[in-house]
């Protein structure tokens, strides 16, 4: 099964980009333009990363962020800003974000982090089950 990679970004252009990137080098990629959608995306999709924008309007990346790990913990979340601050950046980091990018994206970069984030997921899917056995197994 392919990995399915999530972009939320208001920008169409950096969303367009990201698919033609991701979709070349084998990734099943969905792209959507708010955090809403995005979040009602992992919801519904077996969703393997997810890239997100810090600003955008309506919810932003960091509101976002913790509602997509209540809703799945072991997504690796990519945040993606051409603004970023230290403080958005420490705050991303604590709220559980994998990797911060700056806009404008470096191709190598995204590529080498999303792979990154991919072995993490693959790594924790691996464990998790484990975890879940030894516990029962020390009750």
């Amino acid at each position: 099964m392919k990995n399915k990679i999530l972009i939320i970004d208001d920008e169409k252009d950096i969303v367009q980009t990201l698919k033609m990137i991701f979709s070349f080098e084998g990734y099943d990629v969905i792209g959507v333009h708010s955090a809403i959608e995005g979040l009602n995306i992992i919801k519904k999709e077996n969703i393997s990363s997810v890239l997100l924008d810090i600003r955008m309007p309506g919810m932003d990346g960091i509101t976002c962020l913790p509602k997509i790990k209540e809703l799945k913990l072991e997504i690796p979340v990519i945040m993606i800003s051409g603004v970023a601050t230290i403080d958005d950046a420490i705050a991303a980091i604590k709220m559980g974000a994998f990797d911060l990018l700056e806009k404008p994206l470096d191709k190598n970069r995204i590529l080498i982090s999303i792979r990154n984030a991919l072995s993490i997921e693959k790594l924790y899917k691996k464990i998790h089950p484990s975890r879940k056995n030894l516990q029962k197994n020390m009750k």
